[in-house]
Parts: C-alpha cells; sequence; structure tokens
C-alpha cells in the first residue's frame, strides 16, 4: 500500500513538472521572439561608418587628438555617459574609458606605459593627479 502512494506522487510529480516546463516554454517563447527581432534588427542595419581604401597615414604629417570639455550620451539619452573630458591623444598613445572609477578599489594612471599614480578616486583627486 506505501509503495503505491510512493510511485503514485513520483508519476504525479512527473506530470506536474511536465506542466510547469510547457508553461515556462509558453512565458520564454515571446521573450525569445522579441529579443531575435532586435538581434535581427541590429544584424540587418547598414552601418554609417564606411571602411575606407587607405591603411598607412602620410609620411609628412603627423598629428594628435585633442578634446576639450566633451560630453557624450547615447541617442534619445537624458543623462551624459561622459561630461567635461579634456585629454590629448598622441600618435602611438591609446586612450581608453573602463567602466566607473568613481568605485574602482584601485587605479592605476598609465603614462606613456609608465606608472605615474596609483590609488583610490578619492586618493588621487586629493592629490590634484590628471586622471581624477
Amino acid at each position: 500500500m506505501f509503495s503505491n502512494m510512493v510511485v503514485f506522487s513520483q508519476y504525479a510529480m512527473q506530470v506536474i513538472m511536465s506542466f510547469m516546463m510547457l508553461v515556462m516554454i509558453f512565458i520564454m517563447l515571446p521573450r525569445a521572439s522579441v529579443s531575435a527581432k532586435r538581434i535581427n534588427k541590429v544584424l540587418d542595419t547598414d552601418p554609417n561608418i564606411k571602411d575606407g581604401n587607405e591603411t598607412e597615414g602620410k609620411p609628412d604629417v603627423t598629428g594628435e587628438v585633442i578634446f576639450n570639455h566633451v560630453n557624450f550620451k547615447y541617442p534619445d539619452a537624458v543623462d551624459y555617459v561622459l561630461e567635461d573630458i579634456s585629454f590629448t591623444a598622441k600618435k602611438g598613445e591609446t586612450v581608453a574609458f573602463i567602466g566607473t572609477i568613481m568605485d574602482a578599489d584601485q587605479i592605476i594612471v598609465l603614462d606613456e606605459g609608465k606608472i605615474v599614480g596609483k590609488g583610490t578616486h578619492k586618493e588621487l583627486a586629493e592629490n590634484k593627479h590628471t586622471a581624477a
């Protein structure tokens, strides 16, 4: 008698779990459909920036890119992602913006491959370091 109850409860659980999986499929299917449409929209978008033909710069021309008090926000966004950014990128240098430095445990400041500063955002700001 007891064994029949155990077997019945196991079969009942299998049936219930099958219905639960079926419900999950019905929940996930519309989400997957919307996601697939978004992905296809991105993949079908023609890029605004086209690749150029030149792969080398002019040998007699060197330069730098200077940003003075630049702000950036995404289209239709309310808040700026970057505010009041100023820097100069010289030939051969690499510039990167990585995450939110305000919450970083440690920030390492590099200049031409050499470490010129290290600490928290507060420490760098107190020392009037250019990265803060």
